[in-house]
C-alpha cells in the first residue's frame, strides 16, 4: 500500500470487511442523501434534448420500457455505449458484457454467445459503425446456431474514440477515421436473418 498512489489513509481490506467495519462508525448522518439520490436519479433518466435528430438517450429510455429487467447487453469499444452505461440501469447480476479494455468489435459476438447460453432471456447487440465492420460477418454464426437476439448498429459515420483522442495531441488532424460505411440493414437479408431492408 501506497506504493503506487499516496494516501491519506491506507486501509487493506475485503469489501465485506470494510462495509462491515464502516456500518459500525458512529460518524454524522448524511442529510444530503435524499438529495444525492435525487440528482443521480435526474443524471440517469434520459430526457428529451432540442435539436438532436436521433437521441440515443431517449432509445435507451423506449427500451427500459419495454424490455425485461434480466436484459442482456453486450457492447463494444465506442462513444456509443456510453449512453448505455449511464442511462441502462444493469438491475440484474450478468446484464452487461462489455470490454475492459476498449475492443471493438466485442458486442456483436458477446451477444451471440449469451443468446446461446441464456436463449429464456433477451439479449442486444450494440455496436458502432465501427464495432459493427469489425465483426458483422458474425451474423452467421447466429443464424446457424438459430441465435435470437436484437442488434442495433450505431452509425455516425465516424470511429468516435479514435479521432477523440488524435484530437488532442493533433488538433485538426483525424486521419482514417471516417469510413464509407455501407447501408448497415443490407446484410441481414443476406445471411437470412428473417429482417431487414
Amino acid at each position: 500500500l501506497g506504493q503506487t498512489y499516496r494516501t491519506d489513509l491506507a486501509i487493506c481490506a475485503g469489501m465485506a470487511d470494510f462495509a462491515e467495519a464502516l456500518a459500525a462508525l458512529d460518524g454524522p448522518a448524511h442529510p444530503d442523501g435524499a438529495d444525492a439520490h435525487a440528482e443521480w436519479l435526474a443524471w440517469s433518466t434520459p430526457a428529451p434534448r432540442d435539436g438532436v435528430a436521433i437521441d440515443l438517450g431517449l432509445c435507451v429510455a423506449a427500451m427500459r420500457d419495454l424490455l425485461p429487467a434480466d436484459t442482456i447487453i453486450c457492447n463494444g469499444a465506442g462513444n456509443y455505449s456510453g449512453w448505455w452505461h449511464r442511462y441502462w440501469p444493469y438491475a440484474a447480476p450478468g446484464t452487461q458484457l462489455a470490454p475492459t479494455s476498449g475492443a471493438m468489435g466485442y458486442g456483436l459476438p458477446a451477444a451471440i454467445a449469451a443468446a446461446l447460453r441464456y436463449p429464456e432471456r433477451q439479449v442486444v447487440a450494440l455496436a458502432g459503425d465501427g464495432c459493427f465492420l469489425m465483426n458483422g460477418q458474425e451474423l452467421a454464426t447466429a443464424v446457424q446456431h438459430d441465435a435470437n437476439l436484437l442488434v442495433l448498429a450505431i452509425d455516425n459515420g465516424r470511429y468516435g474514440p479514435i479521432p477523440m483522442h488524435q484530437e488532442r495531441p493533433f488538433p485538426g488532424r483525424v486521419p482514417g477515421t471516417t469510413p464509407s460505411n455501407p447501408h448497415f440493414p443490407a446484410p441481414a437479408p443476406a445471411y437470412r436473418t428473417g429482417e431487414g431492408p
